[in-house]
């Protein structure tokens, strides 16, 4: 992958978290499931 095309690729990664983070969010109230929504938000806020 080129330099230049490392900053769109993890721009992409991240907005195709988004998606996959609601979707978590919204399967139940259970401390398990916000703890891997936390996982999933806190992968995204590093890239």
């Amino acid at each position: 992958m080129k330099k230049e095309n490392i900053p769109n690729a993890l721009t992409l990664l991240r907005i195709a978290l988004i998606p996959i983070f609601i979707l978590v969010l919204s399967l139940g109230h259970s401390v398990g499931i916000h703890v891997f929504a936390a996982i999933i938000f806190a992968v995204a806020s590093i890239t």
